[in-house]
């Protein structure tokens, strides 16, 4: 049994986004999720929950990596990749799939005007 997972997107900021793909990959060796975040995100009880964002003991996480993960900077590799190809896909959507759409879409013009809104209270 093998698996693979492949990301153009690093996880740089911290090791509690690393989770979900070393969990998949090696269950065992990282442990379950609250054992992961107390031994590399220095989880500690904030005012709202657990506060996952920190580091700690990353020369263990670092070696651990290691042996199941490969880095390639995009520097290194740009040549051996394809040119970019951008494609626009039309989706056809009805029923209940064009209405959550249509409300999604009217939520997210609404949260956007509050943003500048807020954000031109701010100014002024």
């Amino acid at each position: 049994k093998r698996l693979v997972l492949l990301s153009g997107t690093p996880a740089l900021a911290r090791p509690v986004e690393l989770f979900a793909q070393v969990s998949a990959l090696d269950a065992e060796a990282f442990g379950g999720y609250t054992a992961y975040t107390k031994r590399y995100c220095n989880a500690r009880r904030g005012r709202f929950g657990w506060d996952v964002s920190g580091c700690s003991n990353v020369d263990e996480l670092h070696e651990k990596l290691e042996s199941i993960m490969i880095r390639r900077l995009k520097k290194d590799v740009l040549k051996q990749l394809p040119r970019k190809r951008r494609q626009l896909v039309a989706v056809e959507a009805s029923g209940a799939l064009l209405d959550a759409s249509k409300k999604a879409t009217a939520a997210l013009g609404d949260a956007s005007k509050a943003v500048a809104a807020a954000s031109d209270d701010e100014g002024a």
